[in-house]
């Protein structure tokens, strides 16, 4: 037998990976009033959500969960394959009905841009002392990072509560772009950890 073959039947006999998603669940609580960051995909790889109707229906639906009083949202930004949303939790419905409500919402739209939700969804609350604005500005300059777009131009995905705009709104040049110095900002020198925000 070739080698190639020994390791074609090798590989073969190998257990084939499983998917963990299930375990995104283990320790999920629903905590009413509680802050959470929560991320939401559509099946990769896609850049669905940027197509179409879908920021505009995302944006319109989010706010609805805010107006319903599902959540009190902090700020949102959707991005090409996923969004994150940063809310303190309302006394209406569990941290998964919340989730449940937005995608069934907008699951015709996406799939009319050719994709459709993941099953499940990353979250993580926030501690009582943990401030939210790290968190925020992460979600803001989420594509800069990726690159989607040059400093000075505005990211159509993101938007903040009027009422209640995270602290660092206030450092942005001309109130919209983001000092260069943030561009090569790591999460953990937000006072972040990767592990809380799914990207590890």
């Amino acid at each position: 037998m070739s080698e190639a073959a020994e390791s074609d039947e090798k590989f073969m006999k190998e257990p084939l990976p499983k998917r963990r998603t299930a375990e995104l669940r283990k320790g999920r609580w629903s905590t009413p009033e509680a802050r959470y960051f929560v991320t939401c995909c559509v099946v990769r790889p896609s850049s669905a959500l940027m197509h179409g109707d879908c920021p505009q229906d995302l944006r319109r639906t989010i706010s609805r969960l805010h107006e319903d009083g599902d959540i009190a949202l902090h700020c949102a930004g959707v991005m090409p394959d996923h969004v994150h949303i940063l809310f303190t939790l309302g006394a209406r419905l569990s941290l998964g009905r919340v989730v449940s409500k937005l995608k069934g919402l907008t699951a015709e739209t996406v799939r009319l841009a050719g994709a459709a939700w993941q099953a499940n969804f990353f979250e993580h609350r926030l501690r009582p002392e943990e401030e939210r604005d790290p968190y925020a500005r992460y979600i803001f300059m989420n594509p800069y990072r990726a690159g989607l777009l040059r400093r000075q131009e505005k990211w159509p995905g993101w938007f903040h509560t009027a009422e209640n705009p995270p602290a660092f709104v206030s450092m942005l040049e001309e109130g919209i772009y983001p000092p260069a110095a943030w561009l090569d900002e790591m999460p953990e020198e937000m006072g972040l950890d990767a592990a809380v925000l799914g990207e590890v």
